[in-house]
C-alpha cells in the first residue's frame, strides 16, 4: 500500500469515528485527541484533506499575521507572519501550497514579494472585508514574479499612496502565471498606476475572475502588455471599472495568440479605450461588454477576430455590436453615420456582400431596387403600385364583413358625443336648471366622460354643476363649484376636483354606471348660471335588455 492511500484511508476511519459530535459542536479533535502523536497524525490528515482541493503531493504552509511568527515552521498551528517568508519555505517545482488565513494583513513600503520560487501556489482564505489584504503604501510596493508556474489565488491589493507604481510585475520567465479572484481597489485618491504588467517573455498568462476597481484618475492601464512580446495571453470574466489614461487593457506591441473574453469593462477616461491594441496583435475577442465616452475610442482590436463584443456610450441605453466598422458601409465610426455620395441605398441592402459597391440599379423602379430575389424582373400585373391596390380590395371587403358582423358587447361598446355648443348664461345648455345629455330607453350599462373644450365659468364664479338621472341629480358626480379657472381647456370632469388630465381606473369606475327603466342622464346648474366656456360628454354604452338604447339630449329637462 503506498503512502498517498494508506493517508487516505486513515482520513476516512477517523471521519466516521468523529462526524456526528464535530457536526454537532459538542467538541473538536483536540478535544477528543489528546495524546501528542495522535494529534500530529490528525494534523497531517486535516493537510492532506486540504491539499487534495487544489490536487497537490507538495508541502503546505500557512500564513497568519494576527498569531504567525516568522519564527514558526509555517505549520497550520504554527503559521508564519508573511507571504514573503512563506515563500522562503517551499521548494521549487514541488506543488507547495501557501494558505493565508483570512483577516490576514500585510503592509508594503519600499519594499516587493519576491514570488522567486517556481510551481507554487498561494491562496488567501476569506471574504469580502476580511479577505486577505495587502497594502501598497509606497510608489514602489509590489509583487515581483520572476519564476514559472506561479498561481495566486483570492488577493486583495489595496493601494494608499498616490500612484502605485504596479501591482503586480510578471518578468520575463513567469511563464504560465494564474491570477485568479483577485481584487485591485484605491481609496482616498489612491490608484495602482499599472495593475498586472507583463514584460517580454512571460507567456501563457491566465487573469480570470478577477476586479480592477479604481474610482480616481492617475491610473495608465489595469493589464499592460506593452513592454514587450508576449504569447497567449488569457483575460478572461473580469470586471474592471477604472480610469485609465492608455487604455483598461493596453498593448502596443505584436502579441500572439492572444484571448480576452467575457470582460465586463469600464474606462471613465475621457477619450481614452477600454481596449486598446494598437499593433497587429493575433488571437480572439470575445462577448466583451464596454463602456467608454465614445464609440471612435472604445475599441482597437489589433488583429484579434472578435465575437460578439458590444458596447455603449451613455447609461440607460442597449448595446451595440462593436467594433462598429463591421457593418457601417463607407467605414462610419458611429451609428448613424451619414453613407457617401456614391454609395446607394442599394448597395447596403441588396449587395450585402460588397458594402460600400458604388453600383446603380438595373432599373430605375422601386420595385426593382427591393425585388426579392435578386433578379430585378418586373411583371405590371402583379408588381405595380396599381396591382398591388387592387388586391387591397379584397382585405376591405373582408373588412367590411367582419366589421357588419360584429355588435356592441362590454369590450366594444356604442359610442356618441354630446356637445353643448358655447354657455351664455340664457342658453339652453347655461341656465339654472336640469340639462338632459342622454335618453336612454330600457337598461343599458354607461360611462360618461366630460371633457372641457374651452374653459368654463360662471356667474360671480358660484355657479355649480352635477352629473346624475331624473331621479337624483348628483347620482354620478356631486355638484362642483365652477369658480374662476375652475376647469379649464383640456380637463376631465369626474369630481369635485376639475382639474384632471388623467383618469384612474378608480376614477373611471366612478363614472361607469347602469341604469334601469329608461331613466334619463344630465347635468344640472345650481345657484348661478354658466356664462362661459364650452363641454362635450363622451358617452359609452352596452344594452343590457332587448330595448336598451341611448340617444343624444338636446339640453333641455329631462
Amino acid at each position: 500500500m503506498n503512502i498517498k492511500r494508506f493517508w487516505s484511508i486513515l482520513a476516512i476511519l477517523v471521519a466516521f469515528t468523529f462526524a456526528l459530535p464535530a457536526l454537532s459542536g459538542a467538541f473538536t479533535y483536540k478535544d477528543k485527541v489528546r495524546e501528542p502523536a495522535m494529534r500530529d497524525v490528525m494534523s497531517r490528515i486535516n493537510d492532506e484533506i486540504t491539499a487534495t482541493q487544489y490536487a497537490t503531493t507538495g508541502g503546505i504552509y500557512y500564513v497568519d499575521s494576527g498569531i504567525g511568527s516568522n519564527a514558526a515552521s509555517g505549520g497550520k498551528e504554527n503559521p508564519v507572519a508573511t507571504i514573503d517568508y512563506a515563500i522562503g519555505l517551499c521548494t521549487a517545482n514541488n506543488g507547495d501550497i501557501i494558505f493565508v488565513y483570512p483577516g490576514h494583513a500585510e503592509s508594503l513600503g519600499d519594499a516587493q514579494i519576491a514570488a522567486d520560487v517556481a510551481g507554487i501556489t498561494i491562496v488567501c482564505l476569506g471574504n469580502g472585508a476580511n479577505r486577505a489584504t495587502l497594502t501598497m503604501t509606497h510608489a514602489n510596493s509590489s509583487i515581483d514574479v520572476t519564476v514559472a508556474n506561479v498561481s495566486i489565488v483570492g488577493l486583495r491589493l489595496y493601494s494608499t499612496t498616490a500612484n502605485s507604481a504596479i501591482g503586480i510585475d510578471l518578468a520575463v520567465g513567469a511563464d504560465n502565471f494564474v491570477l485568479d479572484r483577485a481584487l485591485f481597489t484605491d481609496t482616498g485618491g489612491f490608484e495602482f498606476t499599472i495593475s498586472v504588467d507583463l514584460k517580454t517573455g512571460a507567456n501563457n498568462v491566465t487573469v480570470s475572475g478577477c476586479e480592477f476597481i479604481s474610482a480616481s484618475a492617475g491610473a495608465t492601464a489595469s493589464i499592460n502588455a506593452a513592454t514587450g512580446v508576449v504569447d497567449r495571453l488569457k483575460i478572461i470574466g473580469n470586471r474592471f471599472w477604472t480610469d485609465a489614461s492608455n487604455a483598461v487593457i493596453y498593448s502596443d506591441q505584436i502579441n500572439t495568440d492572444m484571448l480576452i473574453e467575457g470582460n465586463v469593462i469600464t474606462n471613465n477616461n475621457t477619450g481614452e479605450f477600454a481596449i486598446e491594441l494598437s499593433a497587429a496583435a493575433t488571437g480572439e475577442l470575445v462577448n466583451n461588454a464596454l463602456f467608454t465616452d465614445a464609440w471612435a475610442t472604445m475599441l482597437d482590436p489589433g488583429s484579434l477576430k472578435c465575437f460578439g463584443n458590444t458596447g455603449v456610450i451613455a447609461v440607460d441605453t442597449a448595446a451595440i455590436t462593436v467594433p462598429l466598422g463591421d457593418y457601417l458601409s463607407g467605414g462610419g465610426t458611429a451609428p448613424g453615420t451619414v453613407l457617401p455620395a456614391s454609395t446607394s441605398l442599394y448597395d447596403t441592402t441588396i449587395n450585402v456582400n460588397t458594402v460600400g459597391v458604388i453600383a446603380a440599379p438595373v432599373a430605375s423602379t422601386l420595385a426593382d431596387t427591393l425585388h426579392k430575389d435578386g433578379s430585378f424582373t418586373y411583371d405590371n400585373t402583379t408588381d405595380s403600385l396599381e396591382a398591388l391596390g387592387t388586391k387591397t380590395t379584397d382585405i376591405d371587403t373582408n373588412v367590411d364583413i367582419i366589421s357588419a358582423a360584429a355588435r356592441s358587447s362590454f369590450s366594444h361598446p356604442n359610442y356618441l358625443a354630446v356637445a353643448t355648443g358655447t354657455f351664455d348664461t340664457s342658453g339652453t345648455w347655461s341656465t339654472v336648471g336640469a340639462h338632459e345629455i342622454a335618453v336612454v330607453t330600457g337598461m343599458v350599462r354607461m360611462l360618461v366622460i366630460a371633457e372641457c373644450v374651452t374653459s368654463v365659468t360662471s356667474t360671480s364664479d358660484l355657479g355649480t354643476i352635477s352629473l346624475g338621472d331624473e331621479v337624483s341629480v348628483a347620482s354620478v358626480i356631486a355638484a362642483s363649484t365652477l369658480g374662476a379657472s375652475a376647469m379649464v381647456a383640456g380637463e376631465l370632469w369626474v369630481d369635485a376636483t376639475l382639474t384632471r388630465t388623467i383618469l384612474t381606473r378608480t376614477q373611471l369606475n366612478a363614472i361607469e354606471f347602469v341604469v334601469a327603466g329608461g331613466q334619463d342622464i344630465g347635468y344640472t346648474v345650481a345657484d348661478n348660471a354658466i356664462t362661459g366656456g364650452s363641454m362635450i360628454f363622451h358617452i359609452y354604452w352596452t344594452p343590457l335588455d332587448a330595448t336598451g338604447a341611448v340617444t343624444a339630449g338636446a339640453g333641455g329637462v329631462f
